[in-house]
């Protein structure tokens, strides 16, 4: 799980959080840069890729609409 607030900005295929609450302290005070991809429903964020034990990596978050 993960969670934060704040204010947000939006340019060229990217959103910019700038956390004023987190779940995480460590968040608070930091932006969280996604790039984000609109295709049809679903509203797609990943973070930057980044190294991790060798490997380059991304975390992808997908919200899609209720279908109920």
């Amino acid at each position: 799980m993960f969670a934060y607030t704040g204010r947000y900005e939006v340019s060229e295929g990217s959103v910019t959080h700038h956390v004023d609450s987190a779940w995480n302290p460590n968040w608070v005070g930091t932006e969280q840069k996604h790039i984000f991809q609109i295709d049809g429903d679903p509203l797609i964020l990943r973070t930057p890729r980044i190294s991790s034990d060798g490997a380059h990596v991304f975390l992808e978050l997908t919200w899609k609409p209720d279908a109920g």
